[in-house]
């Protein structure tokens, strides 16, 4: 062997003498933690998955339970899909045993059809999506379902009706099952949990539970179970056509109800 080769192989030989300790210390060392995200860019980072989408849509479940017998009138066990064509369109459909409720938004015109007792209300609405939960829970008294993940800015919904949010960790969420960051929101009419996922920053689960006013006590509970951020959509899916008899009824504001404990 030639004296160069010799000492490039001693050089090599002295070079894992020296390291291979070092590498052997290192595989007993515990694995670095990672730092985990706070949770208001965990909401922030769900906020700009959401806004971003033109059209898109979702599905999921929705358990509610009601706090007393007197408030069972609540709807239970059910399933939604909600499609929504930004800046202007929204469809929303619930079903339960007790029938179907669909609420259908064309940027000039909102509709609430229930299949239970065939009936249908539309009312003339020039707005947006931005501003359609606040109009109908200012005029008439309720807003769309899910609502806060509607809007164009989700993160400055919630955090207007939250006094504090805070991150309880990692875990999996939704169905199928996806790594998912566990948000506690606490706010000043209900406390909840959001499970937003690490890598698609989506909801994948909700739960809320009433703490004061007439409800106090009731909670529920939303799995979602498909979400499309790329949904194929057109204006066709935000026109309703009144199913075969259906009545048409007018829709009561909030200002012309009865009084409670008036004669109906």
């Amino acid at each position: 062997m030639k004296t160069t080769a010799m000492f490039s192989v001693l050089s090599l030989a002295l070079c894992a003498s020296t390291v291979t300790p070092a590498f052997a210390a290192d595989a007993t060392r515990q694995p670095v933690a990672v730092a985990q995200p706070s949770a208001e860019t965990i909401l922030r980072e769900m906020s700009s998955a959401l806004s971003g989408a033109r059209q898109f849509s979702f599905k999921g479940t929705r358990q509610i339970q009601a706090a007393s017998a007197d408030r069972a009138k609540l709807p239970g066990s059910g399933e939604f899909e909600v499609v929504v064509r930004r800046p202007d369109k929204l469809l929303a459909v619930d079903a339960d045993n007790g029938g179907v409720r669909r609420m259908v938004f064309d940027g000039a015109e909102f509709t609430l059809y229930q299949s239970r007792h065939n009936t249908y209300a539309s009312v003339a609405m020039r707005s947006s999506l931005d501003a359609l939960p606040g109009e109908l829970a200012r005029v008439y008294g309720f807003v769309p379902p899910l609502a806060d993940f509607v809007i164009s800015d989700p993160y400055a919904d919630i955090r207007r009706r939250t006094t504090k949010v805070s991150l309880l960790g990692q875990e999996p969420a939704g169905t199928p099952a996806v790594a998912s960051y566990r948000l506690a929101l606490s706010g000043r009419l209900a406390d909840a949990q959001l499970w937003v996922g690490v890598e698609d920053h989506l909801p994948h689960k909700l739960t809320a539970k009433v703490h004061s006013g007439p409800d106090a006590g009731t909670s529920m509970t939303i799995e979602f179970l498909a979400w499309d951020l790329l949904a194929p959509v057109s204006e066709s899916t935000f026109v309703f056509t009144p199913p075969k008899g259906a009545l048409k009824i007018p829709m009561i504001k909030l200002a012309d109800a009865p009084a409670k404990g008036a004669k109906p």
